[in-house]
Protein backbone atom coordinates (compact mmCIF):
# COMPACT_ATOMS: atom_id res chain seq x y z
CA UNK A 1 0.00 0.00 0.00
CA UNK A 2 0.99 3.56 -0.85
CA UNK A 3 2.12 5.78 2.13
CA UNK A 4 -0.41 8.20 1.16
CA UNK A 5 -2.85 5.61 0.59
CA UNK A 6 -2.50 4.95 4.39
CA UNK A 7 -2.21 8.70 5.44
CA UNK A 8 -5.70 9.11 3.76
CA UNK A 9 -7.18 6.11 5.69
CA UNK A 10 -5.65 7.06 9.05
CA UNK A 11 -7.17 10.75 8.61
CA UNK A 12 -10.29 8.94 7.28
CA UNK A 13 -10.46 6.74 10.84
CA UNK A 14 -9.23 9.82 12.95
CA UNK A 15 -12.52 11.50 11.40
CA UNK A 16 -15.06 8.92 11.49
CA UNK A 17 -13.40 8.27 15.23
CA UNK A 18 -13.75 11.70 16.02
CA UNK A 19 -16.45 13.55 18.74
CA UNK A 20 -15.76 9.87 20.82
CA UNK A 21 -17.29 11.78 23.92
CA UNK A 22 -20.06 10.24 25.60
CA UNK A 23 -22.13 13.40 26.67
CA UNK A 24 -25.39 12.56 28.93
CA UNK A 25 -27.52 14.45 31.52
CA UNK A 26 -28.90 12.85 34.26
CA UNK A 27 -32.62 14.81 35.03
CA UNK A 28 -33.86 13.32 38.85
CA UNK A 29 -36.90 14.69 40.54
CA UNK A 30 -38.20 14.19 44.24
CA UNK A 31 -41.08 12.80 44.05
CA UNK A 32 -39.84 11.10 40.69
CA UNK A 33 -42.57 10.32 37.77
CA UNK A 34 -42.22 14.47 36.67
CA UNK A 35 -42.49 15.05 32.92
CA UNK A 36 -39.33 16.95 31.93
CA UNK A 37 -39.74 19.53 29.16
CA UNK A 38 -36.41 20.57 27.82
CA UNK A 39 -35.94 23.57 25.42
CA UNK A 40 -39.98 23.51 25.36
CA UNK A 41 -39.45 19.69 23.99
CA UNK A 42 -41.37 17.18 26.04
CA UNK A 43 -38.44 14.36 26.30
CA UNK A 44 -39.55 12.02 28.89
CA UNK A 45 -40.47 11.05 32.31
CA UNK A 46 -37.87 11.72 35.29
CA UNK A 47 -35.35 9.86 36.18
CA UNK A 48 -34.30 10.26 32.49
CA UNK A 49 -30.77 9.65 30.72
CA UNK A 50 -30.58 11.86 27.81
CA UNK A 51 -27.23 12.51 25.38
CA UNK A 52 -26.88 15.79 23.92
CA UNK A 53 -24.30 17.10 21.53
CA UNK A 54 -24.24 21.01 22.39
CA UNK A 55 -22.60 22.86 25.81
CA UNK A 56 -24.34 26.10 26.94
CA UNK A 57 -27.69 27.31 28.72
CA UNK A 58 -30.40 25.23 28.17
CA UNK A 59 -34.07 25.38 30.02
CA UNK A 60 -35.21 22.63 32.11
CA UNK A 61 -39.18 22.40 33.54
CA UNK A 62 -40.21 19.62 35.24
CA UNK A 63 -44.27 19.26 35.61
CA UNK A 64 -46.18 16.96 37.78
CA UNK A 65 -49.74 16.26 39.23
CA UNK A 66 -50.66 17.68 42.44
CA UNK A 67 -47.00 19.93 42.06
CA UNK A 68 -46.13 23.05 41.70
CA UNK A 69 -44.16 23.62 38.33
CA UNK A 70 -39.98 24.21 38.30
CA UNK A 71 -38.18 25.72 35.37
CA UNK A 72 -34.28 26.28 35.49
CA UNK A 73 -31.84 27.32 33.49
CA UNK A 74 -29.12 24.79 33.32
CA UNK A 75 -25.95 26.56 31.93
CA UNK A 76 -23.50 23.26 30.84
CA UNK A 77 -19.76 24.13 30.51
CA UNK A 78 -17.32 21.91 28.66
CA UNK A 79 -14.60 20.37 30.70
CA UNK A 80 -11.36 21.82 29.90
CA UNK A 81 -10.19 18.88 27.60
CA UNK A 82 -13.70 19.55 25.53
CA UNK A 83 -12.48 23.46 24.88
CA UNK A 84 -11.13 24.47 22.23
CA UNK A 85 -8.24 24.21 20.80
CA UNK A 86 -7.60 21.56 23.45
CA UNK A 87 -10.88 19.58 21.93
CA UNK A 88 -8.81 19.51 18.61
CA UNK A 89 -6.48 17.24 20.13
CA UNK A 90 -9.06 15.26 22.49
CA UNK A 91 -12.12 14.95 19.74
CA UNK A 92 -9.95 14.29 16.78
CA UNK A 93 -6.81 12.37 17.54
CA UNK A 94 -6.97 11.06 20.46
CA UNK A 95 -11.13 9.89 20.83
CA UNK A 96 -10.75 7.75 23.44
CA UNK A 97 -13.91 7.68 24.94
CA UNK A 98 -13.89 10.57 27.26
CA UNK A 99 -17.06 11.17 29.35
CA UNK A 100 -19.12 14.14 30.31
CA UNK A 101 -21.75 12.89 32.88
CA UNK A 102 -23.97 15.91 34.32
CA UNK A 103 -26.48 15.41 37.10
CA UNK A 104 -29.90 17.60 37.64
CA UNK A 105 -31.68 16.81 40.34
CA UNK A 106 -34.66 18.98 41.77
CA UNK A 107 -37.66 19.10 44.51
CA UNK A 108 -40.71 19.49 43.33
CA UNK A 109 -42.96 21.26 45.88
CA UNK A 110 -46.95 19.93 46.48
CA UNK A 111 -49.34 22.29 45.67
CA UNK A 112 -51.00 23.78 49.17
CA UNK A 113 -54.31 22.36 50.10
CA UNK A 114 -57.59 24.09 47.86
CA UNK A 115 -59.25 25.86 50.94
CA UNK A 116 -63.11 23.92 51.09
CA UNK A 117 -65.95 26.25 49.32
CA UNK A 118 -67.91 26.82 52.30
CA UNK A 119 -64.58 28.02 54.31
CA UNK A 120 -63.52 30.34 51.27
CA UNK A 121 -67.46 31.78 51.45
CA UNK A 122 -66.90 32.47 55.04
CA UNK A 123 -63.10 34.17 54.93
CA UNK A 124 -65.32 36.49 52.55
CA UNK A 125 -68.04 37.52 53.97
CA UNK A 126 -64.83 38.18 57.10
CA UNK A 127 -63.16 40.56 54.42
CA UNK A 128 -66.30 42.31 53.50
CA UNK A 129 -67.42 42.86 56.96
CA UNK A 130 -63.69 44.66 57.87
CA UNK A 131 -64.35 46.77 54.51
CA UNK A 132 -67.84 47.87 55.12
CA UNK A 133 -66.41 48.65 59.09
CA UNK A 134 -63.96 51.13 57.86
CA UNK A 135 -61.38 52.31 59.94
CA UNK A 136 -63.49 50.40 63.32
CA UNK A 137 -63.05 46.42 63.56
CA UNK A 138 -66.44 45.04 62.87
CA UNK A 139 -68.57 44.63 65.76
CA UNK A 140 -69.76 41.02 64.44
CA UNK A 141 -67.85 38.92 62.21
CA UNK A 142 -69.61 36.15 59.88
CA UNK A 143 -69.03 32.16 61.47
CA UNK A 144 -67.58 33.66 64.54
CA UNK A 145 -68.61 31.51 67.18
CA UNK A 146 -67.74 32.35 70.89
CA UNK A 147 -66.50 35.79 71.68
CA UNK A 148 -63.24 34.17 73.08
CA UNK A 149 -62.66 31.93 70.23
CA UNK A 150 -59.39 32.98 68.51
CA UNK A 151 -59.82 33.81 64.49
CA UNK A 152 -56.89 32.47 63.48
CA UNK A 153 -55.91 28.96 64.68
CA UNK A 154 -53.08 26.48 65.06
CA UNK A 155 -52.59 24.36 61.48
CA UNK A 156 -53.83 21.16 62.02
Amino acid sequence: MRPHRRLLLLALAAVTGACATDRRLFIESTPPGALVRLDEEHVGETPLELEFVHYGTRKLALELDGHLLVEREVVIEPPWYLRFPVDLVTEVLLPFGWEDHRHVALELTAVPETIAEDEYAMVRARAEAFRQAGDEPPADLPGRGAADEPLVTEPR
